[in-house]
């Protein structure tokens, strides 16, 4: 998945920043590292809730499709399925 190797390399990039920090006495350089560290932390956030998103979205019509394609329940099938997204149910029988 896309997201997810951008996710990978986006931590790895910040554990080098914060490596690099700790190694680095010059103030200005630190305080640069240091706001690209926080712009990385901002960036895998936002990759962690499209994740989350993606992922909500494809349970949720799966347990739609499961329950014959019923119209006005949509609030109903993304509730549940974000529930077991956030809970990590690997169940997708739908019991």
């Amino acid at each position: 998945m896309h997201l997810m190797a951008e996710l990978e390399r986006l931590e790895h990039q910040l554990e080098l920043a914060r490596r690099a920090l700790a190694m680095i006495s010059d103030g200005a350089t630190a305080a640069r590292l240091l706001a690209f560290g926080n712009d990385i932390g901002a960036r895998i956030e936002r990759l962690k809730a499209e994740c989350l998103e993606g992922a909500t979205r494809r349970r949720a019509y799966q347990l739609w499709e499961k329950a014959g394609r019923p119209c006005g329940r949509d609030r109903e099938f993304w509730l549940r399925a974000e529930r077991e997204v956030l809970g990590g149910s690997d169940d997708l029988s739908g019991g």
